[in-house]
């Protein structure tokens, strides 16, 4: 049995790999588009003039077997906000983010509203794990372009 799940291991490893590279594409408030393939993400108007771009803000299924679950999951739209869901690995942690931003009508902007994480030890999956959550007091105003991944980790938690 143990060769068994690791057969499906491996698979689910590969399927994640390819999914990534997938384009997918997700209707954005107000006419827009974002398109996600690979490291890019690219929110387009209703012509399909690029309006905003960003390659340091989806994950990748990494090329090992440790970790099956990294990625790009998909996006959540509600009202003037879309999250982008993925998860990484950190040691013997799955990581679900959420990095959430907001489109401001008057302005055109799109910007980081707040960037969201859930930590499930892969050894023991019901332990309770601290939740995070940064917000603008945290990394500032930030457009879609700017956003880079490995610089909001390196930001301090926020204290109670």
């Amino acid at each position: 049995m143990r060769n068994g799940c690791l057969l499906l291991l491996l698979a689910f490893a590969g399927l994640t790999t390819a999914r990534a590279q997938t384009p997918a594409a997700f209707a954005l408030p107000h006419g827009l588009r974002l398109t996600v393939r690979g490291h890019a993400a690219v929110i387009t108007d209703a012509k399909g003039g690029v309006v905003a771009r960003n390659n340091r803000l989806i994950r990748q299924a990494e090329d090992r077997t440790d970790c099956p679950a990294d990625g790009f999951r998909t996006v959540v739209v509600k009202g003037n906000f879309f999250t982008i869901e993925q998860q990484n690995c950190g040691g013997w942690f799955f990581i679900n983010e959420y990095v959430t931003f907001k489109y401001v009508p008057a302005s055109g902007r799109i910007q980081l509203h707040k960037f969201g994480q859930t930590f499930i030890d892969r050894r023991d999956p019901n332990a309770d794990m601290p939740n995070q959550v940064l917000t603008e007091k945290q990394f500032g105003q930030l457009t879609f372009g700017l956003v880079d991944l490995e610089a909001l980790y390196a930001l301090p938690a926020p204290t109670k």
